[in-house]
């Protein structure tokens, strides 16, 4: 009798194989063989669920903005400030699961850009630029101003950065500190 395999399951375990060793290391030294020992599977059999290194490294991104979109979008249901900060929160390092999306994403933006690699970069740019622009619409009564939300992108980046390099210098309260001053200079 052939034996059931759940491709879902089989991908997320691959996926998360990928993620450890992204995390554990330098993007430029994952490969399919790297990621199919990690995922103690022969490289044949993690090429039939993803025929190429971009397409993986894709996957490993859409799992991770996934993950970030739905607590955003569950952090924001109303407009209030503080649920306007807990969604810019959502995108920083504050914990494993968030220091894992963000190494990938800096991982990203530091690997050999290919194709494939650039319009993820692009994707990933473009949802955050979204969210800035979103939660400075929100915080300022419904006027946009554009420079505020290059201004809160730039605050999540350099936030972002100084959590990884530096995180008993910035910690989650400081960054929750520093947004929510931001987000009331708005309005």
């Amino acid at each position: 009798m052939p034996k059931y395999v759940n491709h879902h399951q089989r991908r997320q375990h691959i996926i998360q194989a990928a993620i450890r060793l992204i995390v554990a290391g330098d993007i430029r030294s994952i490969s399919i063989r790297t990621v199919a020992c990690e995922a103690a599977m022969k490289q044949s059999t993690l090429r039939h669920y993803f025929a190429t290194y971009d397409e993986m490294l894709k996957a490993v991104f859409l799992y991770a903005r996934n993950r970030q979109r739905l607590r955003v979008e569950q952090t924001m249901k109303y407009d209030s400030v503080q649920n306007l900060v807990a969604g810019l929160m959502e995108t920083l390092p504050i914990d494993d699961q968030r220091k894992e999306e963000t190494i990938i994403w800096l991982a990203l933006c530091a690997s050999k850009r290919t194709e494939t690699i650039s319009d993820i970069i692009k994707e990933m740019n473009d949802d955050l630029h979204h969210l800035c622009e979103y939660i400075v619409r929100q915080a300022s009564g419904g006027t946009f101003d554009a420079l505020a939300a290059r201004a809160l992108r730039g605050i999540i980046d350099g936030l972002a950065m100084c959590m990884i390099n530096d995180p008993t210098n910035v910690t989650p309260e400081i960054a929750e500190a520093i947004l929510r001053r931001y987000i009331h200079s708005l309005r």
